[in-house]
């Protein structure tokens, strides 16, 4: 259509010669299973629609240009389902992950663009893709019920992955980060279920991609709501698709390689920073300032209880690690305490005492667990609790004799004898 054009710079006739062709392709999916003819219509069509959009749309073009996108879509959820229909019979990498999982990242990308200027424009078409993508497991679950048990999930992860996304979107129309990593895990998810490795890298690098997507527009994320904006909802949605491919790597180690375990151990660390650091940026921006560090102490406590849970009850080996960090981020805390005193006099100001008996309890409680482990450095961990809980009793019976006690200057030091 683009050699035959006579400049007229139709886009109704573009799609619609479009349009005809992927029903052909559609067609010849109903009898063969043609995996190439698949893909290089699903390239060209999205392809070209990019192109045409980035020069040409207009928000006047809506009404004519949307119904084309449906239908593109819909004609490569079916292609991909009468791709696993032709397929699941011989047993051998029936799911097409390209298109199942290619043709929503391309499709929501191009609806975003489409709806940039509606008020939660891209919240209602998550939702939309969200609805279609369950309804759709439910139907083939209850049709095909083991024939096409890889695709029921994968439609399953879509459809939910799709949800949840609609929920910082409703509040900011920012997509791309969360969209990516999520997707990635359902992607490295089905990979290796399917003993592919090519999808098990790119739902890696897909992760990497969200990062970085993420950090290059935070200026322009809207932080008004505490929590529910997308700032933090999606740094949350980074952290918990990264950790996903951590877990779900390390507990099919015997389905991947020795260089994937590696990763799946960085993905773990990468998945910690990103909620770490997603929940201090929340604590900054919102928590008042007179607050001193306790907001960030209890969020330490909470964050590590969490993942030494996820440690027993999923047999997370790695998972230990963000629970045992408890002790580090407490001396961090209290390092920061003692650099904020305007704010922080005491370590116990604010309530402050609650965050510290629940960190001290859920570092007693790790240790506790790990009883059975006959590390040497437990022991180092066991005895810089026990100076650190010293240091923070100290410090506070110290400032409590200062504060009721006349002779302030030298009473106090007793606290530090003692």
């Amino acid at each position: 259509p683009i050699l035959a054009s006579t400049g007229g710079g139709s886009h109704v006739a573009l799609f619609s010669f479009y349009a005809v062709l992927n029903a052909g392709i559609l067609g010849i999916a109903y009898y063969k299973a043609w995996r190439e003819l698949n893909l290089v219509g699903f390239a060209f069509t999205f392809v070209i629609g990019l192109l045409w959009g980035e020069q040409y749309y207009r928000p006047e073009l809506f009404a004519s240009t949307e119904p084309f996108l449906i239908l593109f879509f819909a004609f490569y959820v079916a292609i991909a389902i009468l791709f696993a229909l032709r397929r699941a019979p011989q047993l051998a990498h029936y799911l097409d992950g390209t298109i199942v999982f290619g043709t929503p990242i391309v499709a929501f990308g191009l609806q975003s663009w489409l709806v940039r200027g509606m008020e939660f424009g891209a919240a209602w078409s998550a939702l939309g893709v969200a609805a279609v993508y369950i309804v759709l497991a439910m139907a083939l679950h209850a049709i095909k019920r083991d024939t096409l048990r890889l695709l029921v999930e994968s439609f399953l992860a879509l459809g939910v992955g799709f949800a949840t996304l609609a929920v910082p979107l409703a509040l900011d129309g920012r997509w791309t980060s969360a969209v990516w990593a999520v997707e990635g895990a359902a992607v490295l998810w089905a990979g290796v279920r399917q003993g592919r490795r090519l999808p098990r890298i790119f739902g890696v690098f897909l992760q990497a991609a969200a990062g970085v997507a993420f950090l290059s527009g935070v200026e322009r994320f809207a932080v008004d709501t505490p929590v529910l904006n997308s700032l933090y909802l999606g740094s949350v949605m980074v952290s918990a698709a990264g950790l996903f491919c951590s877990y779900y790597l390390e507990r099919n180690r015997q389905r991947v390689s020795e260089a994937e375990l590696i990763a799946s151990q960085l993905l773990f660390v990468w998945g910690a920073l990103w909620w770490f650091g997603g929940g201090l940026a929340e604590i900054h921006r919102h928590a008042p300032a007179q607050w001193g560090w306790h907001p960030q102490l209890l969020f330490f406590a909470v964050s590590c209880a969490g993942f030494g849970v996820l440690w027993r009850k999923l047999d997370w080996n790695i998972a230990r690690f963000g629970a045992l960090a408890i002790l580090p981020l407490m001396a961090v805390t209290t390092l920061n305490m003692l650099g904020y005193t305007v704010h922080q006099p005491h370590p116990f100001a604010h309530h402050a005492y609650v965050g510290w008996l629940l960190g001290f309890g859920v570092h007693l409680w790790v240790l506790r667990k790990h009883e059975e482990n006959a590390e040497p450095w437990l022991e180092w961990l066991h005895a810089a609790g026990f100076w650190l809980a010293a240091v923070v009793l100290s410090w506070e019976v110290g400032w409590q004799i200062y504060h009721y006690v006349g002779g302030r200057r030298v009473w106090p030091l007793i606290a530090w004898a003692v």
